[in-house]
């Protein structure tokens, strides 16, 4: 228990670490992805802590402990489902780390009651396979038509303010540019 909850502080004093100098370097638009793989590390190693830490600290406990165990593992899963959605491999491959190893473990016991639990888990893992999939297709949609939109406003913009057949400035352009 002691390993476990070192193995947990590490990681989550990893995490903090690397919020705080994301930050304190506050990155620009084209330098942002370079954080993806680092914070994807970090968000994996943390998933795995709780995952397997779980499963080694309760695999001889009771029945009744380790599906209390096993439902805060669920809650966690939902949550990590909430926050991660929009990037979809962060999502799926947060809750396999956080439901997989115990859910395995629950199979391998072959009790009614526990094959029941990891088969609703594996159930809970195909619809947030499915809603990360619809979600994630959906954001990239809405940013496609953003930018499309985006494009087409400057289209306009610069239409009303050129004449078609000159390609110069034409009296609108010259009345904002004499009032700025």
């Amino acid at each position: 228990l002691i390993i476990w909850f070192c193995v947990v502080l590490f990681s989550s004093a990893l995490r903090i670490m690397l919020f705080l100098t994301y930050r304190k370097e506050a990155p620009a638009d084209n330098t942002i992805h370079q954080w993806e793989l680092p914070y994807f590390i970090s968000l994996m190693l943390s998933s795995f802590a709780w995952g397997t830490g779980s499963l080694l600290v309760t695999y001889n406990e009771p029945l009744f402990y380790q599906l209390v165990t096993y439902f805060f593992l669920v809650g966690m899963a939902g949550a990590a489902l909430n926050v991660y959605t929009a990037i979809r491999y962060f999502a799926i491959s947060t809750i396999a780390m956080i439901l997989l190893p115990i859910t395995i473990w629950f199979f391998f016991q072959a009790q009614t009651s526990t094959v029941l639990m990891a088969s609703a888990c594996l159930i809970f893992l195909g619809s947030a396979y499915r809603a990360t999939k619809v979600l994630s297709d959906t954001l990239h949609q809405s940013f496609s038509m953003t930018h499309e939109l985006r494009l087409a406003k400057e289209v306009a913009e610069h239409l009303a303010r050129t004449d078609e057949l000159t390609n110069m400035n034409n009296r609108r352009a010259f009345t904002e540019f004499a009032n700025q």
